[in-house]
């Protein structure tokens, strides 16, 4: 069940309202509710995404104003496909995350974990 309006129904019928010529609540209403729900399950439980961010040679803050909905940053691998795998470790302020480590980036991709 993912389209809205198959979530929709199912919260009509968990409301008992069900008579579409007398909907006490609009779909509207309901919408707004199911986002809010979404948006609390996503604080809650954020899903896992993984994100290729390129760096800047010779600079230590690299930018994740491009990765919509961020709720927590979990690690920045970089540099990328090495084993085991190289986890940096950074600040994070202002959707701008600064690596703290010895390494300092020359312009290749990181891979940033978040949710």
């Amino acid at each position: 069940m993912t389209v809205l309006s198959d979530i929709r129904t199912a919260v009509r019928q968990d409301l008992k309202d069900t008579d579409a010529s007398a909907y006490r609540w609009t779909d509207a209403v309901l919408d707004r509710h199911i986002a809010h729900a979404l948006k609390d399950l996503a604080q809650a439980i954020p899903r896992e995404q993984k994100a290729t961010v390129a760096t800047t040679n010779g600079a230590r803050a690299v930018s994740l104003a491009a990765l919509t909905d961020i709720v927590v940053v979990w690690a920045i691998e970089y540099p990328i496909s090495q084993f085991p795998p190289a986890y940096q470790r950074f600040s994070l302020y202002n959707q701008v995350a600064t690596f703290l480590g010895d390494d300092v980036p020359t312009g290749a991709n990181c891979y940033v974990y978040y949710g």
